[in-house]
């Protein structure tokens, strides 16, 4: 019995991992799109800095990137602060998701799509020829070689 355990435990993580290699290779090449070196995709809070700073003005990409990093190293118990710290990142990364989907000219439904299925909507993204990137009018990119 362990051992079918044990096997299951291993497909699911071998498919956890098969996704998340995907998605960060199809995030490279949404990031050709919107204009970023690919490889920035790769480092995990300044990647996000950078497509946030494309999407959104500066102020709100380093909240983006502080609410994250706030989330990844804050301790996950039952604490009413946790939890607010979870949905914080949560609408975080929806708010994030609408920003993208909306300079692909996409709505809420692929935004949900993104979050939930990562993997299949940042397909669509890199490799869909209609798929054009625009800039929102309230991004400011200013320095975009760095």
């Amino acid at each position: 019995m362990t051992e079918v355990l044990q096997a299951n435990y291993e497909g699911i993580i071998g498919m956890i991992l098969v996704n998340t290699v995907l998605t960060l290779i199809f995030r490279i090449f949404v990031f050709q799109k919107m204009g970023i070196v690919g490889l920035k995709a790769l480092v995990p809070l300044f990647g996000t800095y950078k497509m946030t700073r494309k999407l959104t003005t500066e102020r709100n990409a380093w909240l983006a990137v502080i609410i994250i990093a706030v989330q990844a190293v804050y301790p996950l118990n039952q604490s009413f602060m946790s939890m607010l710290v979870i949905l914080m990142a949560l609408l975080m990364e929806l708010y994030l998701s609408h920003l993208l989907s909306q300079s692909f000219n996409h709505g809420w439904g692929f935004a949900f799509g993104i979050c939930l299925f990562p993997v299949v909507f940042y397909a669509i993204l890199a490799f869909r020829k209609k798929e054009v990137f625009h800039l929102l009018p309230g991004a400011v990119d200013r320095n975009p070689e760095i």
